[in-house]
């Protein structure tokens, strides 16, 4: 525990063990809540990224498993590993520890009579009657009983990946929001019955004797329990530790229900089930205090927090689960959002798990001073025996605490940290992050996997998208092995060849990995991870596809080694549709996205226009970039892409004049033929305000509007170069007409996009002091502003023409209503919102209107959220819509 010195309250966030709690033997169920302490401690452990000495502690403390909290906590564990590596061989194990840990809390559990029981889980009756008759004991196993349910049905919809168990686990989940409902029923009861006895002169008005509350160490016991005042009128005769658990329960039920797209909520309003997220966000933040804690602004921000020696032991799990809501969910949801409850909530915890405190595990005696007897005494019946463990996925020698030679830092709260940092478009200090939760631990390595995938998108968000990055970030572990693709990292072109040969299969010594671009994190996650190689063989195809900055062209060496970057592009393209997966029996959307674009790849012959930053804008980088490295990458690159095209044909707002460029027997330009990005002053040209209406559909029209000169280099034109003279024709632009036209549409498409983020950057985005911009390449908000609404409703222009990429007319609409509500036009950017979700087929050509377009579902469910901030009757968060 945290030292204070004398007279001074200890941190809120200090740790009440300094030692692991001792578990008693043999295991009574009436006793069960005697091994909440225990449960806790192995929670720390895990938190603190000791995950291997905490999943020891909970099988050597239930090797029977037959203890209420060990046994369900121990499936915990083998839950978040089988989701951790997606491995067949991990869920299966996962799944019989679920189902084994949900048996033993069925067993703890109060029989219910069958009329009751039907009624109860048909939700015709309120159950607390029959919830208040219950035991404490009894009470917890009923919450435990809800949580593993909850584990096995979502490990079953991911392993089964067929739509007939979908069904049947869903009913569990419909069992398990059931209990949910009806324990949070019975707390509502008792907290308002406590509150009006309060109200009556202390008379109590609940017949609830008091139970007794679960047994705490004496090293647990908060000094400051006496000194700090109630938050709110709560039953104190129902433990932290049953409230924490209710709180998460009926908390991520209500968020649930509430993410869910509009015509399924309908359905199931149906069976009586509609969820509240403002009552979901507000449970889950009653756990740990934040509904009562003050804000950044006060001097004292821990005020109001609850202590970590007087939570629940499920509060760290309801604040993780608020990080992932402010700060995962936020990507396609914005009704609820506040990044900064998501700011205060990580630096408490980045507090709290700064170094854990470990335990060598290698005695049995130092931990379990009370050795199980050969045949304990139980009034369980017999549970059916289960399988050894399986051995941790390349997992290092076991260490022993106390002798490591870095502190270990909560790597969850690293990921959450990451993510903060990200969404206030500073990649670089979100792969410092990243980087150093690579660092903190050395058991998991699909956790490195996590920590890989982010940065490949900050990467993206920098714009560094090749192997190497000129001072990239280095993670140096030292006495621990990582296994394979650990080492030096310094193998041709980032394979990591010489890393995988030097770091083996894991080992003393020091192991050094250097974090580079995009393209190393996604060669990484390809060779390694197991949740979509689909979509991680892509990433990889696309950044190798994309010009590095370490091209030479000019050397036969350099020239060689872009041929051979090419080839592995190509193979990596064939892999992507053949190595998709399915959920619940339904295809990933992002997985047929990527397919069809691999398909594309091949039907081109073996090209795509911009894939990496159309990658970018998937995974919001762009959203995210800073400001410097789109007016400075990012436009210049989509430029040269209309210079290109400007040579073939029209609508790229690029004037034909700057490009030179000899045609080969083809009619392909050749290599280099279009200048570098110029440098002139910003000059706007024809005025043009946000309520002008769309262009016609002609070249003449659209060439006459707003130009950028330092950006991107065009130049005003006269009739005969908007009419198409002086052009070489779109037939004879690569495959033809059909791909000038998509391609067309696709490089006005992310044209718009940067501008939109140059005049409007993301609500939570803060500029970083350091950043500069080359003189003369900014660009004013008004005229970028004008520019990417030419460029959006360009798409609209010749959406007709498109072949293959529908999907960008819709996402299109999209983006010009984000623009318009930026600009506080809601109407206009209502109007665009409601034609995404009209049902039409807009501005496509026959071949679009059959069928769903790429990324359709999750197009959906983003314009349900800007259009629902647009309509909210506070209206704070229509900046976000």
């Amino acid at each position: 525990m945290a030292e204070a010195p004398s007279g001074e309250r200890p941190p809120s966030w200090a740790t009440i063990y300094d030692a692991p709690p001792p578990v008693k033997y043999p295991y009574d169920p009436a006793e069960a809540l005697g091994d909440l302490p225990g449960v806790h401690y192995a929670l720390e452990q895990f938190l603190a990224s000791h995950m291997v000495e905490s999943e020891e502690y909970c099988h050597k403390s239930d090797e029977k498993k037959e203890r209420l909290y060990f046994a369900t906590g121990y499936g915990l564990i083998q839950c978040v590993k089988g989701l951790m590596s997606y491995a067949d061989e991990d869920l299966l194990s996962a799944i019989n520890h679920t189902r084994h840990g949900n048996l033993v809390a069925s067993q703890h559990r109060k029989k219910a009579g069958l009329i009751g029981s039907i009624l109860g889980s048909a939700g015709l009756s309120s159950h607390t009657q029959f919830i208040k008759s219950m035991t404490d004991v009894e009470r917890h196993a009923e919450l435990v009983y809800a949580e593993s349910l909850f584990e096995k049905a979502l490990l079953g919809i991911v392993y089964s990946g067929d739509w007939l168990a979908f069904i049947k686990e869903a009913l569990n989940m419909r069992t398990t929001i059931t209990i949910y409902r009806q324990l949070g029923a019975f707390l509502d009861e008792a907290d308002a019955a406590y509150a009006a006895s309060l109200q009556n002169g202390g008379e109590t008005t609940t017949t609830t004797p008091p139970p007794p509350p679960p047994p705490t160490p004496a090293a647990a016991k908060s000094p400051n329990a006496s000194s700090r005042p109630p938050r709110r009128t709560e039953d104190p005769r129902i433990d932290a530790h049953f409230r924490s658990g209710v709180y998460l329960g009926v908390g991520m039920c209500n968020i649930i229900l509430s993410l869910m797209p509009g015509k399924l909520q309908t359905l199931v309003e149906l069976f009586g089930y509609r969820g509240e997220r403002r009552v979901g966000l507000e449970m889950l933040m009653r756990a740990g205090g934040w509904d009562s804690a003050s804000d950044s602004g006060r001097q004292d921000q821990d005020a109001g927090v609850v202590e970590a020696a007087e939570e629940g032991v499920r509060r760290t799990i309801c604040d993780m689960a608020l990080l992932i809501f402010h700060l995962v969910l936020s990507s396609f949801t914005v009704e609820g959002v506040d990044v900064g409850v998501a700011g205060r909530i990580l630096e408490w915890n980045l507090k709290r798990y700064p170094n854990g405190v470990s335990f060598s595990l290698s005695s049995s005696s130092s931990l379990f001073p009370h050795s199980p007897p050969p045949s304990p005494s139980s009034l369980l019946p017999p549970l059916p025996s289960l399988p050894p463990p399986p051995p941790p996925p390349p997992f290092p020698p076991s260490r022993k605490a106390l002798t490591h030679p870095h502190p270990h830092t909560g790597v969850f709260f690293l990921f959450g940290a990451g993510r903060l940092a990200l969404h206030r478009s500073q990649p670089r200090q979100a792969i410092r992050y990243y980087t150093q939760a690579m660092a903190s631990q050395v058991q998991y390595r699909n956790l490195d996997h996590v920590s890989f995938w982010e940065v490949a998108v900050a990467r993206l968000a920098l714009w560094e998208v090749g192997a190497r990055v000129p001072g990239g970030d280095v993670v140096v572990l030292k006495g621990q092995g990582r296994g394979k693709g650990r080492g030096k990292g310094k193998g041709e072109e980032g394979k990591g060849k010489e890393g995988e040969k030097e770091g083996g299969e894991g080992g003393g010594g020091e192991v050094e990995e250097v974090v580079g671009g995009s393209a190393m994190c996604w060669r990484v996650l390809e060779r390694e991870a197991t949740w979509s190689k689909s979509i991680y063989s892509y990433g990889l195809a696309a950044c190798l596809l994309e010009d590095w900055p370490t091209d030479d062209l000019a050397s036969p060496e350099g020239r060689k080694r872009k041929e051979e970057r090419m080839d592995e592009a190509r193979g990596l393209m064939a892999r992507v549709p053949v190595v998709r997966q399915k959920i619940a029996g339904k295809s990933i959307p992002l997985e047929k996205f990527v397919a069809r674009k691999a398909r594309k790849f091949a039907a081109q012959g073996n090209r795509l226009l911009l894939p990496a930053l159309e990658v970018a804008y998937v995974f919001q980088a762009i959203a995210h970039a800073p400001r410097a490295v789109l007016v400075g990458k990012m436009l210049p690159l989509v430029r040269r892409a209309l210079a290109r095209l400007a040579m073939y044909g029209e609508g790229t707002g690029v004037s034909a004049a700057q490009v030179s460029v000899s045609v080969n027997g083809n009619g392909h330009g050749e290599e280099g033929s279009v200048p570098p990005t110029p440098t002139t002053p910003y000059t706007p040209a024809t005025p043009f305000t946000p309520s002008t209406p769309a262009p016609p559909k002609s070249a003449a029209s659209l060439a006459s509007g707003w130009r950028i000169g330092a950006v991107m280099g065009r130049a005003s034109r006269g009739a005969k170069a908007a009419q198409g003279a002086g052009k070489l024709g779109v037939e004879r632009y690569e495959g033809g007409a059909g791909e000038y036209w998509d391609d067309l549409c696709l490089a006005r498409f992310l044209e718009g996009v940067c501008l939109r983020y140059v005049a409007y950057p993301d609500p939570d985005a803060v500029p970083d002091p350091e950043e500069k911009i080359e003189e003369g390449m900014d660009v004013p908000q008004e005229e970028a502003a004008r520019g990417a609404e030419e460029a959006l409703r360009a798409v609209f222009a010749y959406g007709p023409k498109i072949e293959l990429d529908h999907h960008l007319v819709y996402h299109a609409h999209y983006e010009l209503g984000r623009l318009l509500a930026c600009q506080g036009d809601f109407e206009g950017a209502k109007a665009e919102y409601e034609l995404v979700l009209s049902g039409k087929t807009l501005e496509v050509g026959p071949s679009g209107r059959k069928g769903k377009y790429s990324m359709e579902n999750a197009l959906h469910i983003r314009t349900h959220a800007a259009l629902d901030a647009l309509q909210s009757a506070s209206g704070q968060n229509k900046h976000r819509a």
